[in-house]
């Protein structure tokens, strides 16, 4: 609960290959790829300015929709989060790291972990209910 409000703008998603950086324990599960499960992949920034006449703070937080031919996958699943404290009429730029694990699905056939083929929706808001930022991510 916040006792101001936020607006949320500019969304960009930008391929960012690239080792993980935040201490993340590698280990040795099997992945379909050139790279290791938790490289990662892309980034995505959205602004966030504070609207309201106090100052207060926002999780900005990013959910992923896999390609339509991911049947068996949620409608959207929470892939990052991020804290953000402004003044009024402040804006800052939430940040988040998508990795190679974040958009792979489990095959069961083939026992390792792959990326589907076709287009993710990434969404960014304050809730799963509340998205108001959306851009699409396509693997080919």
């Amino acid at each position: 609960m916040s006792y101001t409000t936020f607006d949320y703008s500019n969304i960009k998603l930008r391929s960012t290959p690239g080792k993980p950086t935040d201490g993340v324990q590698l280990t040795k599960e099997p992945f379909d790829g050139n790279a290791t499960l938790y490289d990662v992949a892309y980034t995505v920034t959205a602004s966030i300015k504070n609207t309201g006449s106090v100052s207060g703070c926002e999780v900005a937080q990013l959910y992923l929709s896999y390609p339509a031919s991911q049947t068996k996958q949620p409608i959207r699943s929470l892939r990052g989060f991020d804290k953000l404290c402004l003044n009024k009429g402040q804006t800052k730029t939430a940040t988040f790291k998508i990795r190679q694990k974040d958009h792979a699905v489990w095959d069961v056939v083939r026992q390792t972990w792959t990326i589907p083929k076709g287009e993710f929706t990434v969404y960014v808001g304050s809730s799963s209910r509340a998205l108001p930022l959306k851009t699409t991510l396509k693997v080919s």
